[in-house]
């Protein structure tokens, strides 16, 4: 699932969860949560294949990042 799939579907569920609880936080904040606690679920849910693609995917953006010779791999985006 790309991208703008999983961004689809967490517009999809925020829309129904606001629908089903009016009360509840309609900031920024308790969007971000919310996307954040539905990445996790659908993580927990997902295969061992696609959990192993992501795991591959996160540790070759780290090392994209870590620059050789500084400690501070956010340096790069600092210059």
């Amino acid at each position: 699932m790309g991208g703008k799939d999983l961004k689809a579907r967490v517009g999809s569920e925020w829309k129904e969860y606001k629908e089903a609880n009016p009360e509840a936080s309609k900031s920024r904040e308790a969007r971000f949560m919310f996307h954040n606690e539905k990445m996790k679920e659908w993580y927990e849910e997902a295969d061992t294949a696609k959990k192993e693609e992501v795991e591959e995917f996160r540790k070759r953006s780290k090392s994209d990042l870590e620059v050789e010779g500084e400690d501070d791999c956010n340096r790069k985006f600092q210059e």
